[in-house]
């Protein structure tokens, strides 16, 4: 092959190999959009009341479907990840409803239970974090 058609022939492969990943939706761009609307979510859940379940649950409930919508796009390498942590927000949401907001001890056994449910969530945790930080972080400006 001339040297022409080999990159022609590069070129062509790495259009080929990017638009296969992408044609299904997940892509590390589709991911860090729905993971940056993560940010507000979070931020919702901040300002609720503790004691307003009602309010804490549904803004959790916002939390976790938001997380579906970055598990439906998340390239294979977080997929998994953000799977387990959409989860745990499930069943989060669940343990907020069910539990009696004047009983602290009922919310934190709820929590427990959430969490056994799921099972680690710190690595998942910790490994969706780092990807979100390396290929979702913004690009400092020049100084």
């Amino acid at each position: 092959m001339t040297r022409l058609r080999r990159r022609s022939f590069a070129v062509l492969l790495a259009i080929g190999v990017t638009t296969a990943a992408c044609s299904d939706g997940r892509s590390v761009e589709a991911f860090c959009e729905q993971a940056a609307g993560l940010l507000d979510a979070d931020e919702l859940v901040g300002e609720i009341n503790v004691t307003d379940s009602p309010a804490r649950a549904a803004a959790l409930d916002r939390v976790a479907t938001r997380f579906d919508r970055v598990v439906d796009v998340a390239p294979e390498e977080v997929r998994a990840d953000a799977a387990v942590l959409a989860e745990f927000m499930h069943f989060l949401v669940t343990a907020v409803e069910t539990a009696d907001p004047t009983d602290p001890f009922g919310q934190a056994a709820g929590l427990s239970k959430a969490q056994a449910e799921v099972g680690d969530i710190e690595g998942p945790s910790t490994r969706y974090t780092r990807y979100v930080s390396r290929n979702c972080a913004p690009i400092p400006a020049p100084g």
